[in-house]
């Protein structure tokens, strides 16, 4: 029923890799190529899994007892290994952290039971000098200072980014009925469906999460914006009000001087203002319109629904893996939950967020830590037309 295949997901961090979904589907051939069809036995479960309290277990050899050849298209337990072994498969390949590389905000995957490693930022003491090259050269002796807030930090300083108070401890869960997959079936086009839809909606929430954290950084500093004149205007035009928001504010991280230098955290229903943009331009995605990458998220459940421009020197991500050792940053587990007659399937992981950037500062002789604002949260006074909604910006 099935055949070789991969699934490409694409949605913010997922940054349109390619990966494997077959999973177990290669396995079932062969098991079904080499079957007796002469042996008949009915499906069970206590001849296909064994059940624990904390997992289950697939026994592939019991596997091979199924009856005729729609092992992987009406069973619910042949279904749930499909769906985990490929989730697992997506979001812990080394596809899935090259895509988050790619958006150029710093990635970091550590060891279980580890902090996250904070990032040192070497400022340059600039000992520029100008002479005249018809006399003998004498040095310009100290170098200039740089100030920042209200004391002085010295050229040369170094910048210490670490990870902010608020931890991430993610966690996703669903539930799969026997009744309905056993009912239904389920095909391979099914399958990559219901699998793209996980991807989607656990990046948003990852995504969501990153915003929920930006939000309170001691860095963040807000830029409350008028409200956006969306009278008579089509999508494209007032997606162009919005661009030039973002880019009139680049500056203003400290650490950044174009949009190609920054990431955009911003919810779904800006992002979708401004793919009409894109389209319109003839660009395919907003990425290649702005020049910098964008993560999206769902405003629901987000604090601090906003815009947030990053600098991709000063924010950083960091993913503990699984105490197994497997190396994975994220569990997927079926466990059964027979009251129910259904599986439950759960992800979880955790992440830290680097944004937490600080410099040693000298007061009046006094030194101390001072905080460097370079997160910029664009936030909007809702529509001029009561009208427009625009997730994110009027609601």
């Amino acid at each position: 029923m099935f055949t070789d295949s991969t699934m490409t997901t694409k949605n913010g961090i997922l940054k349109g890799e390619t990966v494997s979904a077959e999973s177990l589907l290669n396995a079932a051939k062969a098991e079904r190529d080499n079957r007796n069809y002469g042996l008949s036995k009915s499906y069970s479960y206590t001849t296909e899994v064994t059940e624990s309290a904390a997992e289950i277990q697939f026994n592939s050899a019991d596997g091979q007892a199924y009856n005729g050849t729609h092992e992987t298209g009406n069973s619910p337990s042949a279904y749930v290994e499909a769906f985990t072994e490929s989730l697992d498969a997506t979001l812990n390949d080394d596809d899935f952290i090259d895509a988050l590389r790619e958006s150029g905000v710093g990635i970091e995957v550590r060891p279980a039971r580890t902090q996250a490693t904070p990032i040192v930022i070497h400022e340059m003491k600039d000992r520029t000098v100008y002479f005249d090259s018809s006399k003998n050269f004498i040095s310009a002796g100290t170098a200039p200072s740089g100030s920042i807030g209200d004391g002085t930090i010295k050229a040369g300083s170094e910048i210490h980014i670490s990870k902010t108070d608020k931890s991430v401890g993610f966690s996703f869960n669903t539930r799969i009925y026997d009744h309905v997959i056993s009912t239904n079936g389920f095909t391979e086009s099914t399958l990559h469906i219901a699998l793209q839809n996980a991807c989607n909606e656990i990046t948003e929430s990852l995504c969501g999460a990153i915003a929920n954290v930006l939000s309170v950084a001691p860095g963040a500093e807000n830029v409350q914006v008028k409200p956006l004149d969306t009278t008579g205007k089509t999508a494209a035009e007032v997606s162009e009000s919005i661009v030039d928001i973002i880019t009139m504010n680049v500056a203003k991280t400290g650490y950044a001087d174009k949009l190609s230098e920054v990431a955009l955290v911003m919810p779904v229903g800006v992002e979708a203002i401004l793919e009409r943009e894109a389209q319109a331009k003839g660009f395919t995605d907003i990425e290649a319109m702005l020049g910098c990458s964008v993560l999206g998220y769902k405003p629901n459940g987000v604090a601090g629904a906003a815009i947030y421009i990053i600098s991709k020197r000063m924010v950083a991500l960091s993913f503990a893996t699984m105490k197994d050792g497997s190396g994975r940053i994220l569990a997927i587990q079926a466990t059964r939950d027979p009251a129910h007659q259904a599986w439950t399937i759960e992800a979880f992981g955790s992440l830290d967020v680097l944004a937490d950037a600080g410099v040693i500062v000298d007061d009046k002789g006094v030194e101390s830590k001072t905080t460097i604002k370079h997160i910029v949260k664009i936030t909007f006074d809702g529509t001029k037309d009561s009208a427009v909604t625009i997730p994110g910006v009027t609601a």
